[in-house]
């Protein structure tokens, strides 16, 4: 249920007064929740803040001034800069306090007093019935802002790369700088800018020269190329523009391509397209890729071109290439914004750029410091203590449920302006940004400007949200799609939006739909010419290609003509004159008959599309196709022209009165100089309607933006993921924000975060952790030295001596699965009480943690660089069931590897076992699995050879993640003695688990519950006539009286089938039962039924001879249990590795050799 419209009511405390009155509680607090989360009772929200008393002069004159603001027009306020015409009250700044009030003047002070009786009025619904708002000036000043006015080149870049910059064999590359301050911001911002902009577009760059050195080359991994091109028509979108759809071919690849699952042409990827093997070329960005477009054949899909460049050009088919790394639309607004950042509208770059370790606090919690803090210590005995605190001094000493570290880390995100918390895995970073977020948002007044929070990804965002919308229901969601179908979607910018009727002054969007069509119907009418197979004699005189005796020529000389009409050619004046040369446009054939390997989810491909979309559609119809008028201007015929014929022969023939004059060669050449001059003039002329239409779509975009900010400016806080933060820069920066968190701030390049340094923000919290994983380049030669693009801006700080703030205690894993963290986190971490004393995992004897070590080789995937291991695929498999067998839940299994090729290798290996069908595994890459946890982790390194080649095993962040996500059991599977003799920290995690217990070796020791007999498996054959038991046989007694025919098994034995004998009696003949005992009993003699007479079950002494025998073996009285030998791999004859030496790097990228094969 969403929380009441913001309003005075609940400002005063009537709100919550309402609510206790009939016995309820205000649903805006933490209230304890089944995901174990400790939360705090209702918060009391507004009506908790200490405001500043106001005398009764104070009163009267703002009243009088307000009455008289309101008398007047909003065109007569007083005119202020744009800057301050829309200025939301300060945040915090009517706490009680000590802190200076701003001086006003008094025409200021009444424009302000004018807008906010505006904006009331607005809320009530006063005036015709509609809600009117005040436009947002910020809005288009920020979304129109250009960089034409700098000097510096790399400001003024454009957005999308130019042909030449993709051509070039050399990038001058300015190095980054992880050690010591920057000498200047903008030293700092064009390092920035000029790394991510290379790793944006070296994949195309290099794909660009492979194929203008290979045209006829095929797809590899790294580059997609498609042939035979052609245009089919524009789609005139208003929220894109006019696009133009194109058809493709696939030869190249050589496959099928399940496009749902593909990442091929995804919209915001740029393509290169050209006619003359890329001697010339034009680049365009993917607008759309509609599902049932690309499932006709040829396949489509719709581009965007720059506003000049728009191709209709439909009479010759293009090449077109992608680079297959990376994703242009991630960075392409980071680009964007980071143009526009200085020194002038940069916050914080004291401690960004200068590494200024005196952090102070903000200044709106400077001017005033107190804080209702009753969200942190719900249950504090006198809460006077908590209602009223300077938070930047003596915190009060009550007990609540967060441990040292957190309570340290939470003051630390309330008081400084630059706040960095890691939080190694399980140290609960989400639960501490929470509480911190709880606390803020109770301390808001109705008008403060929204908290920004942005997550790495979509999920982490809405599992974020999620807790936060407990406590506070006034939140926004923006852009991409969310997987929470309850709260979280109906807080959607698409939804809010929905929800509203407002609308805002000045501001006609229904005005520009009009001006759109009436600029569409020009440029659709100047076009009409070339929609047509072949192009009118009326209109080549309308272009003024034929002068008037020649358009009459046409009609004249037709009439001298007598010509059967043929099916398969078009019936016109210019169709009879060319004759033979008009043939039917044939479609491309391919030649495929393999499918192409998936690359990634249907869900992140939606993810992706709707993040593209801009939120501009529901989360359960995310449309695929553009939305706006089609034109069609495919050929179903050409003109074939011979060849040989000169350019000179075809003035010549220019010349010619009567065109029937010429020779049936030469009309082909002269329809064909006229065809291409008729595409240039047009294109011309259109150019100018083009940029007007691009003009119509940037003012609707901003009309709906501005609708946008007012929304958000209602509310207290919006969500995002890092992409957003940049694409929707523009919008959040006219909201005024002045605090903004970044969850999992280590996972991202340092470029993402640094546009959230919007210009009014005075707070920044960055929450993560530089140990586990770094954010991705595209491009590997960047993230080592002299650029270290993979260095956060988090891990820069930290690196640099910034104050950082570190949990300790962790809550997830088990002691000894924390233990091999070691290595990694030294002594930082502490168990709660919590994670003492877990059930071990079934079937495993007390073994919770193990590292099977075996020799068998990697092999590599096919077409692809990826890694693989059979036998270790097969061996998880088996586990698996073994596992399952002893009634762990599928659920509860995750199946880990660095390498996606063993993830399908994995998938395949489980879904051949007949004993697991129909369970539903989850097999994830590391890389995807940071922020998650299962109960037990099965880990597959791969890796195998005898090179001490150990590939992603080398990264130790990705190694910290992949062995922290285990609560209960932890079983490594790999090579042991590659990766302790390559790596060091590979070694240090062996040596832990060498220690006596030994958990690392040749064979994995699995023990049966029922006999306490252990077992261990070396080999694929170890795991025959295994089934969840161990060897030895199970007899027991079914319920028929038989022996349970199995070995041992912990399954129930209703379940299994008997195959002996049934011997029951039938009472009708005396005859015994010849069937088998599983069977249905039958008498064959007679063809009567028969009554089951079970076999009388063996004595009570039998059972317990039986059961002294098994407990026998269990206390030792039996068979010995066989024991682990002492491990001999690595920590005997293997020497800890040396440490790497560093990667080297260079200050100049070259770009003239072919595609590389790594």
């Amino acid at each position: 249920m969403d929380s009441p419209a913001r309003g005075s009511s609940r400002r005063n405390g009537e709100y919550n007064k309402a609510n206790n009155k009939n016995g309820q509680t205000a649903d805006n607090s933490l209230g304890s929740s089944s995901d174990g989360w400790q939360t705090a009772p209702p918060s009391k929200g507004q009506q908790q803040r200490i405001k500043r008393s106001e005398n009764r002069q104070q009163k009267k004159a703002a009243s009088k001034a307000a009455s008289k603001a309101a008398s007047r027009p909003a065109t007569q306020l007083p005119s202020l800069p744009i800057e301050d015409q829309y200025q939301p009250p300060e945040k915090f700044s009517q706490r009680s306090g000590k802190g200076k009030t701003a001086w006003m003047s008094e025409q200021d002070h009444v424009a302000e007093l004018g807008q906010k009786l505006q904006k009331l009025n607005a809320r009530k619904g006063y005036g015709d019935g509609q809600e009117r708002v005040q436009k947002n000036p910020l809005v288009a000043k920020y979304e129109n802002e250009t960089t034409d006015h700098f000097t510096e080149k790399w400001r003024r870049l454009p957005k999308v790369p130019l042909p030449e910059e993709l051509l070039l064999d050399d990038v001058e590359l300015s190095t980054n700088v992880i050690h010591g301050p920057f000498e200047s911001v903008d030293s700092y911002l064009k390092t920035h800018y000029e790394l991510i902009r290379e790793d944006t577009l070296a994949g195309l760059r290099t794909a660009v020269l492979h194929v203008r050195k290979c045209p006829h080359a095929n797809d590899s991994h790294e580059i997609a190329i498609y042939e035979n091109v052609r245009v089919l028509g524009l789609t005139f979108a208003y929220t894109h523009g006019v696009c133009t759809k194109v058809s493709f071919s696939l030869n190249r690849a050589g496959k099928r391509v399940r496009w749902e699952q593909s990442k091929r042409l995804v919209p915001g990827t740029l393509v290169c397209l050209s006619q003359d093997d890329f001697q010339t070329f034009k680049v365009a960005t993917v607008a759309a890729r509609p599902l049932a477009g690309l499932q006709v054949h040829p396949p489509e899909v719709d581009l965007l071109f720059q506003v000049d460049e728009l191709e209709i050009d439909v009479t010759k088919p293009f090449l077109m290439v992608e680079s297959r790394q990376g994703y242009f639309e991630a960075n392409k607004w980071v680009l964007h914004s980071m143009q526009r950042m200085t020194k002038k509208n940069m916050p914080l770059q004291e401690y960004i750029v200068k590494l200024n370790n005196d952090v102070k606090a903000p200044d709106y919690l400077i001017e005033n410091p107190l804080y209702n803090l009753t969200s942190i210590f719900p249950d504090a005995p006198d809460k006077e203590l908590v209602e009223e605190v300077n938070v930047l001094e003596q915190w009060p000493h009550v007990k609540n449920t967060m441990d040292e570290s957190q309570k340290h880390a939470l003051k630390t995100i309330l008081t400084k302006s630059l706040a960095v918390i890691q939080g190694p895995p399980g140290t609960g970073k989400t639960y501490t940004s929470v509480v911190a977020l709880h606390a803020l948002l109770q301390n808001m007044t109705e008008n403060d400007p929204p908290v920004i929070v942005a997550c790495q990804t979509n999920h982490a965002l809405d599992q974020l949200l999620r807790h936060v919308y407990k406590f506070e229901h006034e939140i926004i969601r923006l852009g991409g799609r969310t997987q929470d179908k309850e709260d979280i979607k109906k807080r959607t910018m698409f939804n809010v939006r929905q929800g509203s009727s407002i609308r805002i002054q000045g501001s006609s969007p229904h005005a520009i739909y009009k001006e759109m069509d009436a600029v569409r119907n020009k440029m659709c009418k100047l076009l009409g010419p070339l929609a047509a197979d072949l192009i009118s004699p009326d209109d080549l005189f309308d272009l003024k290609l034929i002068n008037e005796k020649q358009q009459k020529s046409f009609a004249d000389g037709l009439s001298d003509w007598v010509t059967a009409q043929e099916q398969d050619k078009p019936n016109s004046v210019i169709a009879t004159w060319l004759g033979d040369s008009v043939m039917p446009v044939k479609e491309h054939e391919d030649f495929y008959g393999e499918i192409e390997d998936d690359e990634c989810s249907v869900e992140l491909l939606r993810d992706m599309e709707a993040e593209f979309l801009g939120g501009n559609t529901d989360d359960d119809d995310v449309r695929d196709d553009l939305r706006g008028f089609w034109f069609q201007m495919k050929h179903d015929y050409h003109v074939h022209c011979p060849e040989g014929i000169t350019n000179e022969e075809v003035k010549r023939a220019l010349r010619a009165q009567n065109v029937w004059k010429l020779d049936v060669h030469m009309r082909a050449a002269v329809y064909k100089y006229w065809e291409k001059k008729a595409t240039e003039k047009i294109h011309a002329e259109l150019m100018d309607l083009n940029r007007e239409f691009h003009r119509l779509v940037q003012e609707s975009k901003i009309a709906r933006m501005e609708k946008d900010a007012y929304l958000m400016s209602q509310c207290k806080l919006v969500g995002m993921t890092t992409t957003g933060l940049s694409k929707y820069r523009s919008l959040v920066a006219a909201c005024k924000p002045k605090v903004i968190l970044i969850e999992e701030a280590a996972e991202c390049l340092e470029a993402p975060v640094l546009v959230g340094c919007m210009p009014s923000i005075q707070h920044m919290i960055l929450v993560g952790d530089h140990m586990q994983l770094k954010g991705k380049c595209n491009e590997r030669e960047l993230e080592s030295g002299p650029y270290n693009l993979d260095v956060s801006m988090f891990e820069r700080l930290v690196n640099n001596g910034m104050p950082i703030v570190t949990l300790r205690t962790q809550r997830r894993m088990r002691p000894e699965i924390r233990e091999i963290l070691e290595p990694i986190y030294q002594d930082v971490l502490r168990d709660h009480d919590s994670v003492l004393g877990r059930d071990p995992v079934e079937g495993m004897g007390g073994v919770n943690m193990y590292w099977f070590s075996h020799s068998s080789p990697e092999d590599t995937h096919d077409e692809t660089p990826s890694k693989i291991n059979h036998f270790e695929a097969k061996m998880i498999a088996k586990f698996v069931e073994y596992l399952i067998f002893n009634a762990i839940k599928a659920e509860n299994i995750t199946i880990l590897t660095f390498y996606t090729g063993q993830r399908q290798e994995i998938w395949t290996a489980l879904y051949k076992n007949s004993n697991l069908k129909g369970q539903h595994f989850k097999i994830q890459t590391v890389d995807s699995y940071q922020g998650e946890e299962n109960d037990i982790i099965i880990l597959s390194l791969v890796r195998s050879n005898p090179d001490g080649q150990i590939g992603f095993l080398s990264n130790p962040n990705r190694v910290c993640v992949a062995l922290s996500r285990a609560q209960r059991g932890f079983y490594i599977f790999g090579n042991a003695a590659t990766a302790t003799s390559t790596s060091g920290l590979w070694w240090d995690i062996g040596a832990v688990l060498n220690k006596p217990p030994a958990k690392i070796g040749r064979s994995l020791p699995i023990t049966c519950h029922k006999h306490k007999e252990r077992t261990l498996i070396q080999h694929l054959a170890s795991w025959d006539d295994i089934t969840g038991g161990c060897n030895k046989p199970c007899k027991e007694r079914l319920s028929c009286g038989h022996e349970c025919p199995l070995r041992c098994h912990p399954i129930d034995h209703d379940v299994v089938r008997c195959a002996e004998p049934c011997k029951k009696i039938n009472p009708n003949c005396g005859h015994l039962c010849s069937k088998l005992c599983f069977e249905v009993c039958w008498c064959t003699d007679c063809g009567l039924p028969a009554v089951e007479t079970p076999i009388k079950p063996p004595s009570e002494d039998e059972d317990e001879d039986e059961d002294e025998e098994d407990s026998g073996m269990a206390k030792g009285k039996g068979k010995e249990k066989e024991t682990i030998p002492p491990s001999d791999i690595g920590f005997g004859g293997i020497s800890r590795p040396s440490n790497e030496p560093p990667k080297r790097g260079h200050g100049k990228f070259k770009y003239s050799d072919a595609v590389s094969g790594a």
